[in-house]
């Protein structure tokens, strides 16, 4: 074909397409509006749109014309506009009886149920289903509102109007799911479609209550399908099936799906949704993350695509990314389950295991439990070094879920708990050579733990890494076991394996960390955890770790809360760094500024039951109990299931003498937990404290029953006893104990009833025997040590000590108080002591003191001077460390130093004797 040939044709076509467009621009508005009714009654609301549209341009005021693309409009999903057409179509009074019921559906579709309501929540309609139409609406309206019992009114004026009237009936049965009653209302929709069995809104909901309510899958499928073949074109219906179908992994159908969604609603944001769900379920977790992300670029808080992005994230190690996720979508939808979960498992495989149990807390304590909650919190405990506790929620995990393996756990848990040690371990290990998973050989690694069985727990680690090959926990867990086990090389190798399957895995750093601090080398254990921040600069736990290792390091007060600020900053909405900066300011007698950075801490986190916490006991350090009283009040409400804050309420109403509301208290916390040993003890305290030592004791005596194989109960007795002043019973109770349970403690408690009981005789029997049948019991001597020091005896604390150390070549304590010993009897020596005993623990400003002391009982003040500055640059906030530094600036012959100290202690806020005595010595220079 020629050139001009080809022109003329192109030509030819162009006026053809002008000829039929001028023929369709010279159709008047009142046949574009037939044209119009004719695409509506053969279902075509597009095309019937097109044309209502060009006659609107031809007669703008057209009221028939408004309404029905404002109908139209709202049939395809177009609420927006169909609100706007229907309001200019009742502005044209075009019968309100016709538009206003659509204009309510539309107002509804619109997310505009507030305006709704304030503009038709009054109206009548003298039609009574066009009435049934606009209650329904506006009970909608309610529901979204959140104000069911005016949506029950509404919905009952739309029945009375109609009796029967679907989509009422529908609304209702959703009402009735929405209380758990799924029978009721697949009965009502049942009814529904008896009656109009066309109705695909009704089938629909069919679908919905069978899938959730009656885990009826197949049931639900066929209703969904139904519903499409009633509605080809419902988006919604389509959005149901296919999630349905993903959850079933059914993929090729759901494939299917997702293709006919496309063609009807191309671009529709859903779409990627499923698109990236489909991606997750075939393994593919980059294509996952990338669709999760280009959706919450588009729906930022959109938790299906937060909870998907954490998930792929998860998959992919991105753990700060998954964590970040998965908090959002945790925070929007605290109720969300599988959110939870995989947070949990984030901070799990982050090494997190306390913020794990946080995350899952709503679920551990919800009526009926969660099976899944319970597996992950008993893998927290075990990974915390917890077994007793982890056996509990493998046992509740499995009691939960009768169709899991891990019910067959419970029963072998049962078995254990009822000492029927060897039966339970073997139906355990049976259970874990049959199944694929790790639950049965993580509750035999609890329950090896737990009795101390450390070479079968080793054996059962292998199994957990036989299955895990690719996960650091095996590793990770292998190496705590050596460390009980003292062998330290294999330690270090297995914290080692971990560190090299994830180089982020922080409970490993720790380890070897653990490690480098015993072997001395803090600087190599700051280095494990400066390597985890410059992959992950926000890690919590690694900022708080070298935190730790500089205050145990000995560095000054003002750095390690650098530190913690900075851990702050870095994670605003973590509770931990700043109950720990709490903590430090109240370790270094600061305690305004443990106030200051708590009441910041519950401003920023308001509700957080730490936050709250760390406030009480900031406000007890400062003297305000009843505001003290009322923060941990606030946590009881907020988790009335907690007996902690219960029992700091028993000690803070003690403490204001309100003997009656501490009564409360403690019985409270023991409603919640009847074998809990410190409600138990202050029980025991107030019933002494009101002079009922026979209640006292019957307290006691049912911790003996709670606990037979126990010493607690029967020394809570002699306890009871010596509280009361009957030394003589007190006597009786601890020899008692001592023949039952032979340990240090009951040894202990005998030997100062008898020193108090003027028996010294028989204390030094006792001594002497215990002794020569436990030469090596460090404690003991440790005590008579102590003892001899309360009564200023120091030649005979001298001895005491030195045996101390003869035994525990290591134990700073002892050599820290032999030290203190040395300078007051004037004796050569002290300062080696104190030097030892300060390496050893080289956060503890008290053996700094130590040391300062024995630098100035051998005339080397200068020295001395330097030790004590280091000292109270540690504890700034600890008046003595002050008042001593004073001191040897007096004896150096500095007293403007001196003065400075003093007046600095003089002018403080401090309560105890240092302060008066500073006030003494600056009257003195």
């Amino acid at each position: 074909m020629s050139e001009v040939h080809r022109r003329l044709r192109h030509r030819l076509a162009v006026l053809a397409t002008a000829v039929l467009l001028a023929a369709c621009n010279h159709k008047s508005a009142p046949e574009l509006l037939v044209s119009a009714k004719q695409y509506l009654a053969s279902n075509n609301p597009k095309s019937a749109i097109v044309q209502l549209k060009n006659a609107l341009q031809i007669d703008p005021n057209l009221a028939e014309a408004r309404f029905l693309l404002g109908k139209a409009s709202l049939d395809i999903g177009d609420a927006a506009t169909a609100v706007a057409e229907l309001q200019r179509a009742n502005a044209l009074h075009y019968p309100e009886v016709q538009v206003i019921p659509p204009l309510a559906r539309a107002m509804v579709l619109d997310r505009q149920a507030q305006k709704l309501i304030e503009q038709y929540a009054q109206t009548d309609l003298p039609e009574p289903a066009a009435l049934a139409d606009l209650k329904t609406s506006l009970a909608t309206a309610q529901v979204l509102q959140s104000d069911v019992p005016k949506a029950r009114i509404a919905l009952d004026a739309a029945l009375q109007a109609v009796p029967g009237y679907p989509a009422a009936s529908n609304l209702q049965a959703r009402l009735l799911a929405g209380e758990g009653q799924f029978d009721a209302a697949l009965a009502l929709v049942e009814r529904t479609l008896a009656a109009t069995p066309g109705d695909a809104e009704a089938w629909r909901l069919k679908g919905e209550f069978l899938q959730f309510g009656k885990d009826d899958a197949a049931g639900a499928q066929a209703a969904y399908r139904q519903a499409l073949t009633l509605q080809p074109n419902n988006a919604e219906v389509h959005a149901d099936l296919i999630a349905l179908l993903l959850m079933q992994r059914d993929l090729p159908a759901a494939g299917t799906e997702i293709e006919a969604l496309r063609k009807l609603a191309p671009g529709q944001p859903q779409l990627l949704y499923f698109d990236a769900q489909m991606a997750f379920l075939k393994k593919d977790d980059k294509r996952a993350h990338e669709l999760a992300e280009q959706l919450l670029r588009l729906r930022p808080d959109d938790v299906k695509a937060l909870q998907l992005a954490g998930a792929s994230a998860l998959n992919l190690r991105l753990l700060p990314e998954a964590e970040r996720s998965l908090d959002r979508a945790v925070k929007l939808r605290p109720d969300l389950p599988a959110g939870r979960h995989l947070l949990a498992q984030t901070y799990l495989r982050m090494g997190q295991p306390a913020k794990a149990l946080l995350a899952l807390e709503p679920l551990l304590t919800r009526a009926g439990g969660d099976a899944a909650a319970a597996g992950l919190a008993a893998e927290a405990q075990l990974l915390s070094g917890n077994p007793a506790e982890a056996q509990a929620y493998f046992a509740k995990a499995a009691a939960l879920d009768p169709r899991d393996v891990r019910s067959r756990v419970a029963v072998a848990m049962g078995r254990l708990g009822k000492g029927e040690t060897a039966a339970a371990l073997a139906d355990l290990d049976s259970i874990a050579a049959t199944d694929k998973g790790t639950a049965a050989e993580m509750a035999l690694l609890a329950a090896r733990l737990r009795t101390k069985d450390y070479a079968q727990a080793l054996k059962v680690i292998d199994k957990i890494e036989a299955k895990q090959p690719d996960k650091p926990l095996p590793a990770l867990l292998r190496g705590r076991v050596q460390l009980l086990r003292k062998d330290m090389p294999a330690a270090r190798a297995s914290f080692e394996r971990a560190l090299a399957i994830d180089p982020l895995y922080v409970p490993a750093a720790s380890g070897l960390a653990l490690l480098d601090l015993a072997d001395k080398h803090p600087d190599a254990a700051k280095k494990r955890f400066e390597t985890v921040l410059k992959a992950d600069p926000k890690n919590p736990d690694a900022l708080l770790a070298i935190a730790g290792i500089r205050a145990s390091a000995g560095a000054p007060a003002a750095e390690v809360a650098g530190l913690l600020a900075d851990a702050i900053r870095l994670n605003p909405e973590d509770a931990r760094p700043r109950v720990m900066l709490v903590d430090h300011h109240l370790a270094q007698r600061d305690a305004k500024a443990a106030l200051a950075t708590a009441q910041e801490a519950a401003a920023a986190l308001p509700g957080n039951p730490q936050a709250l916490d760390a406030l009480g006991r900031a406000q007890v350090a400062n003297g305000d109990n009843q505001q003290a009283i009322a923060s941990f009040e606030k946590i009881a409400a907020i988790d009335p299931q907690s007996p902690d804050p219960l029992l700091q309420l028993t000690s803070l109403y003690l403490a204001a003498k309100d003997g009656d509301a501490a009564m409360r208290s403690v019985r409270r916390a023991l409603a919640l937990n009847p074998r809990l040993l410190p409600a138990q003890r202050l029980l025991m305290d107030l019933e002494v404290h009101e002079k009922r030592p026979d209640e006292a004791i019957a307290v006691a005596r049912t911790i003996q029953k709670q606990r037979p194989d126990e010493a607690v109960g029967f020394m809570a007795e002699g306890a009871v006893k010596l509280a009361s002043g009957d030394l003589p019973g007190a006597a009786d109770a601890y020899r008692a104990v001592l023949k039952k349970f032979p340990s240090v403690d009951p040894a202990v408690k005998l030997h100062s009833v008898l020193v108090a009981q003027k028996k010294d005789g028989e204390a030094d029997k006792l001594a002497s025997s215990w002794m020569a049948s436990h030469p090596k019991d460090a404690a003991f001597l440790f005590y008579l040590g102590e003892a001899s020091l309360a009564k200023r005896d120091f030649a005979a604390a001298e001895t005491q000590f030195q045996r101390v150390i003869q035994v525990a070549p290591d134990n700073a304590l002892a050599l820290n108080n032999l030290a203190w010993v040395m300078t007051e009897l004037h004796k050569p020596g002290a300062v080696a002591y104190a030097q030892k005993a300060s390496t050893l623990l080289p956060g503890a400003a008290a053996l700094v003191d130590t040391l300062a002391a024995a630098y100035a009982s051998e005339n080397q003040v200068d020295k001395a001077v330097d030790t004590q500055k280091r000292a109270v640059a540690m504890a700034p906030g600890n008046a003595v460390l002050r008042l001593n530094l004073a001191k040897l600036y007096i004896r150096s012959g500095d007293k403007p130093k001196a003065r400075s100290e003093l007046e600095t202690l003089a002018n403080s806020a401090d309560q105890s004797d240092a302060r008066g005595e500073a006030r003494t010595l600056l009257t003195q220079l």
